[in-house]
């Protein structure tokens, strides 16, 4: 009975190791199983970031494409104004300046070339470079009528207005010719 007993013991102890064994496989398993199921969360997550991300990137790509798109349009507009800017300037320099007292009467010369060019030999009369006095408003005639103007305490606005001519007037008439003295 006692060998009995002992296989019997024996036998109990090797299904108890057994199952010990087995408890510890199985715990082994559901560990890496865990384990693995971290991984993969992380993993997931990680691509759910870079996905993230790359919306992102892919929104910050298209507003720097409409900004790009938008710049050009400025870029274009600005290009337009500066091809406009003479036929502006143009207008502005015979448009009546609206800063003016109602009473000025403004020299329109836009009215007759041959009035500019007058004007133009008096800048020049007065030490101020008009240029060719060709009877139109180029830079250098603006340029000189604007010097004129703020030489002599004008507001240099490129317009004649009745102030402007009043201090021209000196240079508008014909030099006298100097009469020649009787030789003795």
């Amino acid at each position: 009975m006692r060998n009995v007993l002992r296989i019997s013991g024996a036998c109990l102890s090797a299904a108890l190791l057994a199952g010990c064994l087995d408890d510890s496989a199985r715990i082994e398993r559901q560990r890496r199983l865990a384990e693995e199921q971290r991984a993969r969360q992380d993993m997931e997550e990680s691509l759910h970031r870079l996905e993230a991300t790359c919306q992102g990137l892919e929104r910050a790509l298209d507003e720097s494409r409409d900004e790009t798109s938008l710049d050009r349009q400025r870029l274009a507009r600005l290009e337009q104004e500066v091809r406009d800017l003479p036929s502006r300037l143009a207008v502005k320099r015979e448009a009546p300046k609206a800063a003016e007292p109602k009473h000025a009467k403004t020299v329109e010369v836009k009215s007759d070339a041959a009035d500019l060019a007058r004007i133009q030999t008096a800048l020049k009369r007065a030490g101020f470079d008009p240029g060719t006095a060709d009877g139109k408003m180029g830079a250098k005639t603006l340029k000189a009528l604007e010097s004129f103007q703020k030489s002599n305490g004008l507001k240099p606005d490129g317009v004649v207005g009745a102030q402007t001519l009043a201090k021209l007037k000196p240079f508008l008439a014909e030099p006298e010719a100097a009469e020649p003295t009787p030789a003795e």
